[in-house]
């Protein structure tokens, strides 16, 4: 078996199997950490080299523990923090044998292969303790996520003005409502969205280079954007552009899928 079907074999496996035993609540304070991030730093589960990687890019981390420790993570992209997954899974790795926990596969085992025969070792949410590992931090992260939201509902931070009618706000949270009832924005339920402050900065900075959410597309000024928005009713995020969907709770509700999935 070549390395490189061993790392496709790594991001396609889909096998599942049911629960094992329970790993240790997060506390409240600790819950942070499971906010979603861009990009985090994580440590190899079996030497001292620190990746810094993104969510969704997994790419150099998957291939040194392929290419230097025969490792293989199935449905890596499915795990909702590495670094939670990885510090886990090295305070095992520091009791038992690599062989206790994980499927043991043998390239190149007939005799016509050509090749020496090599041992590699692959994890998946098919193992028992695998899959409850990757649950219970599923459900921390949502957890971390919900807590972060009932913040936003009560914290006033200092007084923000719309970027339309300079209208002063208290909180980006107030801000976005005012999008969507004063301006007629449809940017989705308020109690679904979270991390309120980045996404109204986000929008903002969009408007602000006379950029229209929707299309994309640039105008000269904020006269023909306006014109534009209004003539096109283009007063909603592109659904094609993902940048915005780490915004919303319920794509997080449930591992692997997003709120488009959920609803059919």
């Amino acid at each position: 078996m070549t390395n490189e079907k061993l790392l496709l074999w790594g991001k396609l496996a889909e096998i599942q199997s049911l629960s094992f035993s329970e790993v240790d609540n997060i506390s409240s304070s600790q819950l942070s950490e499971y906010l979603p991030h861009d990009e985090y730093q994580i440590i190899c589960l079996f030497c001292p080299l620190v990746f810094r990687v993104k969510q969704s890019n997994h790419d150099e981390f998957c291939k040194h523990l392929l290419m230097e420790h025969k490792m293989v993570i199935g449905n890596i992209h499915l795990i909702a923090n590495m670094k939670e997954y990885c510090d886990y899974w090295r305070i095992k790795l520091n009791l038992k044998q690599l062989e206790n926990y994980c499927i043991v596969i043998k390239s190149n085992s007939l005799i016509d292969d050509g090749y020496p025969s090599e041992y590699y070792y692959m994890f998946g949410d098919f193992l028992p303790e695998d899959k409850q590992c990757r649950q219970t931090i599923h459900m921390n992260r949502l957890k971390s996520i919900i807590e972060q939201q009932q913040r936003e509902r009560i914290e006033n931070r200092q007084s923000i003005e719309c970027i339309f009618c300079r209208t002063t706000l208290l909180s980006s949270r107030n801000a976005l409502v005012h999008l969507m009832e004063f301006h007629s924005y449809r940017i989705g339920k308020i109690d679904n969205i979270f991390n309120t402050d980045e996404l109204y900065e986000l929008i903002k900075s969009n408007i602000e280079n006379l950029k229209c959410l929707f299309c994309e597309k640039i105008f000269k000024d904020k006269t023909v954007l306006r014109e534009h928005t209004r003539k096109k009713h283009h007063k909603s995020f592109n659904p094609k552009n993902k940048q915005y969907d780490k915004y919303y709770i319920n794509n997080y509700i449930e591992i692997g899928k997003c709120w488009n999935e959920l609803v059919e």
